[in-house]
């Protein structure tokens, strides 16, 4: 019995030395930390400004009765923000100043025209007259940490010192530019742009490779709804990029755009893509470029000349690049 009881000791104790010696060799997996996430949002300060520019490159094709026509745009407009206050909440109060306007169209046989606010011609084309009054017009409004305009004062105001510059002998067509200068310039128009260009932040922290989504419903220029999903890629330097992919369908909920003495409708669907870079300490954006490509139809649906084009819809191809840059 001893003898057994001394090989079972025995036994035992090369058991507990081989499985020390076997958990010693085996190497076991590291856990690995996980990925470090950043509140993206807006910070701005009291007191500070901002300055920001937005150019826009549009190329419109469409056929009419068998007929191409291009019309191409560029558009350049820049800003300045001016943080007057920041609540509690982080929701900060900023005049916004229009301080350079380029306009330029190249419409084929149909003519082509420039105009520069930092070297403006002797005559401005009548197209540009609307632009060009735009020139050190300022209005306030309210944005939240997240990008979201709360609220805009001032815009309408605005409008009326406009068409006081805006040299326009006949009345029904200074009427139809207040309308379009309302809709595009005013209260309700500025809210809708600032907040499409603005309101891209998450609403949780997020790392490298996770992605957030947004919807932006367009009401003017071109009426679509945009789908956005925004994918935070990479973070250097203090510098935050981000890729967007959206997709787009018509808007039919808008009320048809008035050209002339006719009424037109946009039906259009299409891709988004781009990619914007942010400063992680304020949330402001530092660059971005996206690339649009629309294409649909431009329907009459009303006016007095709907009983000559009934029923007619116009193809059309938009091709746009919007660029923002701080400077």
């Amino acid at each position: 019995m001893k003898n057994n009881a001394g090989y079972l000791n025995l036994w035992i104790i090369l058991t507990i030395g081989l499985a020390v010696l076997f958990n010693g060799c085996v190497q076991r997996p590291q856990l690995q930390p996980e990925p470090e996430k950043i509140e993206l949002q807006l910070r701005l300060k009291a007191g500070e400004s901002y300055n920001l520019r937005m150019t826009t490159d549009q190329k419109v094709t469409q056929s009419i009765m068998g007929h191409q026509q291009e019309i191409v745009q560029s558009i350049g407009v820049g800003y300045s923000f001016d943080v007057e206050e920041v609540d509690a909440d982080g929701v900060a109060r900023v005049k916004v100043i229009y301080h350079g306007v380029l306009f330029k169209q190249d419409a084929g046989g149909l003519g082509k025209f420039e105009y520069d606010s930092s070297d403006p011609p002797a005559e401005i084309p009548p197209m540009a007259k609307g632009y060009a009054a735009l020139v050190g017009q300022s209005f306030h409004m309210k944005i939240a940490p997240n990008g979201h305009i709360s609220e805009v004062e001032g815009a309408d105001e605005m409008i009326a010192d406009m068409l006081e510059k805006i040299d326009i002998a006949m009345e029904y067509m200074k009427t139809s530019l207040e309308k379009k200068l309302r809709d595009q310039f005013g209260n309700q128009g500025v809210k809708e742009m600032m907040d499409n260009m603005m309101a891209i932040y998450p609403d949780r922290p997020v790392g490298i490779n996770d992605s957030w989504t947004s919807t932006v419903i367009e009401t003017h220029g071109f009426p679509m709804i945009l789908d956005n999903t925004w994918t935070l890629k990479d973070r250097k330097d203090g510098i935050a990029t981000i890729e967007v992919n959206s997709t787009a369908e018509p808007n039919l909920e808008v009320d048809p755009v008035e050209m002339g003495a006719m009424k037109m409708q946009y039906s259009l669907s299409g891709e988004q893509h781009g990619t914007m870079e942010l400063d992680e300490a304020t949330g402001w954006m530092i660059s971005a470029e996206l690339d649009q490509k629309f294409t649909g139809d431009l329907s009459m649906v009303g006016g007095p000349m709907m009983d000559m084009a009934e029923g007619m819809a116009v193809p059309v191809l938009i091709e746009i690049t919007i660029r923002l840059e701080s400077f």
